[in-house]
């Protein structure tokens, strides 16, 4: 050990000031660019964890938002089977004809078809939706507002669309609504046979 630094004091001795000075110059610039590649790889390295803990921050917030909407789903689909359980013998056309002649609108309601829609996302719980087209001739905008007002009293009625056409008569219209609900499988496809 004490040869190798005898060696180096040796070489060192032996150096003018010329080549001492382009030496140190050396030394120090060698220095520096090793400092500014430790720098540089050491700001990609920091710059790439940046990036990927914004990536996992995004992930993290995306399935925070995607849990508490499946929470809110939850509620929804507890809240919808409770409605359903309440009135198990519920049929859409016998409540719709009930409402019709609540309302005195017996002589304007012309029926439609009962459809049963078997939607693969409802299908997969136990559920089949029922339509309805509920045609009304001959009324006013205030019947066909009472109408919509008591078909929305029952939770567990959807009016999915509303059409309203002048009628021929003056001062009165003629209104297709679409009306629907969910029943458990078995009870709607009882329901749609009988009718």
């Amino acid at each position: 050990m004490m040869q190798l630094f005898a060696r180096i004091t040796d070489f060192f001795a032996r150096l003018d000031k010329k080549q001492m000075q382009r030496l140190i110059m050396v030394a120090i610039g060698s220095a520096f660019v090793l400092l500014g590649l430790v720098a540089y790889f050491q700001y990609r390295q920091v710059q790439f964890f940046r990036r990927e803990m914004i990536s996992i921050n995004n992930a993290r917030i995306k399935v925070n938002e995607i849990l508490e909407r499946n929470e809110v789903l939850k509620q929804q689909q507890q809240h919808g089977e409770g409605i359903m359980a309440k009135d198990k013998n519920f049929y859409l056309k016998e409540h719709v004809n009930t409402i019709v002649s609540k309302l005195g609108l017996q002589n304007n309601f012309k029926g439609g078809p009962v459809s049963v829609n078997d939607l693969e996302n409802l299908r997969a719980r136990g559920y089949e939706e029922v339509k309805m087209l509920a045609d009304f001739v001959g009324i006013n905008m205030r019947q066909l507002v009472d109408l919509v007002r008591e078909l929305e009293l029952n939770e567990r009625l959807d009016i999915k669309k509303i059409d309203i056409v002048k009628a021929k008569q003056t001062n009165a219209i003629d209104a297709q609504l679409s009306i629907s609900t969910l029943q458990p499988k078995a009870e709607s496809s009882l329901e749609f046979e009988t009718e």
